[in-house]
């Protein structure tokens, strides 16, 4: 005989009550944003929440900040994804590349870059379904009204293309010996015609 466990992964809020009890009990000063992006990046597990806030308490000093945690793992902040979606809403080809090469020297993870804009993108789109504060309950009052406002400048249709075109991306930068022009192509279309064709994964199986 054998027994069956079927895991599943911790919910965001979870793991920021636990991130908070143990800022208490270490007496540790941690921003709100710092802990909600150290959850958020954690993806569901409470060790590599736990083990990403270890790791940033021998990296900073005293106080954890969100640039700290952005600081750490290579991540553009919040508004950055806010400036380069406004940039491709308007259809701004060279502010858009003009922000991405900034990205690319400043030395941003590439990967987490493009992880962080689909979840931007998936955060607008929930905002014109009207249901980004019932999916989404860890964002501010302040965040959600900012992207309320964004996802008015576009249409559904147009966020679930550019969706498409950066899971595409996602994956394709695995493989990838060229990432940087990769990216530089890719969100490029996004502010592109709706008619641009999407990206062609190779054939190559990924082990």
């Amino acid at each position: 005989r054998c027994q069956r466990f079927d895991f599943k992964r911790i919910g965001t809020e979870e793991i920021l009550k636990r991130l908070t009890f143990i800022s208490e009990q270490e007496k540790l000063t941690v921003d709100d944003d710092a802990k909600l992006l150290i959850a958020r990046k954690a993806d569901g597990s409470l060790r590599d929440a736990e083990g990403l806030l270890d790791q940033l308490i021998s990296f900073t000093q005293g106080r954890i900040t969100v640039r700290d945690v952005e600081s750490f793992l290579g991540l553009g902040g919040q508004e950055l994804f806010f400036n380069l979606t406004d940039r491709i809403l308007a259809g701004d080809r060279r502010g858009t590349l003009l922000l991405v090469e900034e990205v690319v020297d400043q030395g941003y993870d590439l990967k987490e870059f493009v992880s962080g804009l689909i979840e931007h993108l998936r955060y607008l789109l929930l905002a014109k379904l009207g249901v980004i504060s019932q999916v989404v309950t860890t964002l501010t009052g302040h965040t959600v009204s900012s992207y309320l406002e964004q996802s008015a400048k576009t249409e559904e249709e147009n966020l679930l293309r550019m969706l498409r075109i950066l899971f595409l991306l996602d994956r394709a930068l695995r493989v990838s010996s060229q990432p940087r022009v990769l990216i530089e192509s890719e969100i490029l279309k996004l502010a592109g015609p709706v008619s641009y064709t999407h990206l062609t994964l190779p054939t190559k199986r990924i082990v």
